[in-house]
């Protein structure tokens, strides 16, 4: 029968602290990341999280070992840009729209752009409507600004 760890217990605290630890390499170069060598699904380290038995991404594993629990409402910012970097030196709380603003630059400036091109063709488009005679239609959902809605 598998032995129950009491998950409040300072055993299973230290156990489970070196599970993690086992699996980061600390890179001596400048940046000084702390990779993650352990799973990796997508682009970022994954690690067993006994308390909700689940995967969750590393870099918030060890965020929550050393520094504390994530405010209700953030998301971590790999501020280096090494998404397998676990070194909460490296990591940012902040809203997730930080984060995307953060991210990088040329999708979502892409995605803006194109936005920005559908909403120039609509707006255009109602123009020829409305000198046509007919009502201006509502903007559809899929090229509002967050604020619009």
């Amino acid at each position: 029968m598998p032995r129950k760890w009491d998950v409040n217990s300072p055993d299973f605290t230290a156990l489970y602290r070196a599970f993690v630890f086992a699996r980061i390499e600390r890179d001596p170069g400048l940046n000084d990341c702390w990779l993650w060598r352990g799973t990796i699904s997508g682009d970022y380290g994954t690690c067993f999280d006994p308390l909700i038995n689940r995967h969750r991404g590393a870099h918030r594993v060890v965020w929550e070992l050393e520094v504390g629990p994530i405010a209700p409402g953030l998301v971590l910012d790999h501020v280096c840009t090494n998404k397998l970097c676990v070194n909460p030196h490296h990591l940012d709380a902040v809203p997730p729209s930080e984060n995307s603003r953060r991210g990088r630059p040329g999708v979502s400036r892409y995605w803006r752009e194109e936005k920005d091109r559908k909403r120039l063709a609509w707006a255009l488009d109602q123009l020829k409507r409305m000198r046509e005679g007919h009502e201006p239609q509502a903007i559809p959902k899929n090229l509002r600004l967050a604020r619009d809605d």
